[in-house]
Parts: C-alpha cells; sequence; structure tokens
C-alpha cells in the first residue's frame, strides 16, 4: 500500500488528528471560521489509502502524490 504521509504533510494537513472517520480541521479554511468552536470542528475527509482529500466547507480538495513520488 502507497504512502501518502509527505504528500498531507506537505498541504499543511495534520494527520495524527484524523479522526477514525477520516477527518480532520482543513489547513485552508478552519483558521478563517468565526467562532471558536466552528474553527475546532473537522470538516476535512482524508483518504489515507488513496491520497485523496476534500473540505466540505470550502472548495480545497484533491489528490496529494505517494511518498515514493515526492522521494
Amino acid at each position: 500500500m502507497a504512502e501518502y504521509t509527505i504528500g498531507f504533510e506537505k498541504i499543511g494537513v495534520d494527520l495524527q488528528s484524523v479522526t477514525s472517520t477520516g477527518y480532520t480541521k482543513c489547513p485552508k479554511c478552519s483558521h478563517t471560521r468565526k467562532s471558536a468552536a466552528h474553527q475546532q470542528q473537522k470538516v476535512l475527509q482524508v483518504n489515507r489509502q488513496t491520497g485523496n482529500y476534500n473540505c466540505n466547507h470550502c472548495d480545497f480538495k484533491g489528490r496529494v502524490d505517494s511518498n515514493e513520488w515526492i522521494e
């Protein structure tokens, strides 16, 4: 199975804070949300097996390259 940790780190995704359902805070929009409670919401869905990511709040989405392609 391919590893995508380097790619996710490059775009600012904290893989250690990903929930069991695959969500974490979005590095693009979480800090711009109005209240502190909304800033802590985990709205970025991350798929560690495919490298895909998609934010349910902003238009931040795409796919990161695997570690073998980055190195």
